[in-house]
């Protein structure tokens, strides 16, 4: 027993020597970069939501902001849905559907996301916040 652990301290030791001070300060500069995305992360990721764009098939109804509470009846192909603006989040409220899954997908809201009735053909997704006013450039 008492030669495992003294193997075990001679491996360790050997592995120490092998470093040199190149290796550790490469290690402590990847600790930092990594501790560092960890902390910047969520600003890289902040979407920026500024409102959600509602079709109906193949046409846009319009788009609406998340600021102001409302409760919007959109048309589709079997009849009414009923899509609730509250609080920043966008939820699908009825559906005329038979098997209700718009309704639970939840919501969507600053972090964005998309709604959908395949049934009754409608998609609510977000729309991002552009400072130049601008959706996409191509060139």
């Amino acid at each position: 027993m008492r030669a495992f652990f003294f193997t075990r301290s001679r491996k360790i030791e050997s592995v120490m020597a092998l470093l040199v001070i190149g290796d550790i300060i490469a290690i402590f500069v990847m600790i930092g970069i990594a501790v560092g995305l960890f902390f910047l992360t969520p600003w890289f990721l902040k979407s920026r939501v500024s409102g959600i764009e509602i079709m109906s098939g193949s046409q846009t109804v319009g788009r609406f902001s998340l600021e102001s509470n409302r409760i919007l009846d959109v048309r589709g192909i079997l009849g009414n849905t009923q899509i609730r603006i509250k609080d920043g989040k966008a939820s699908v409220v009825s559906s005329p559907c038979s098997n209700k899954y718009c309704i639970h997908m939840g919501h969507i809201g600053e972090s964005g996301g998309i709604l959908v009735c395949v049934p009754n053909e409608i998609i609510v997704y977000s729309v991002k916040k552009t400072e130049d006013g601008l959706d996409a450039v191509s060139r």
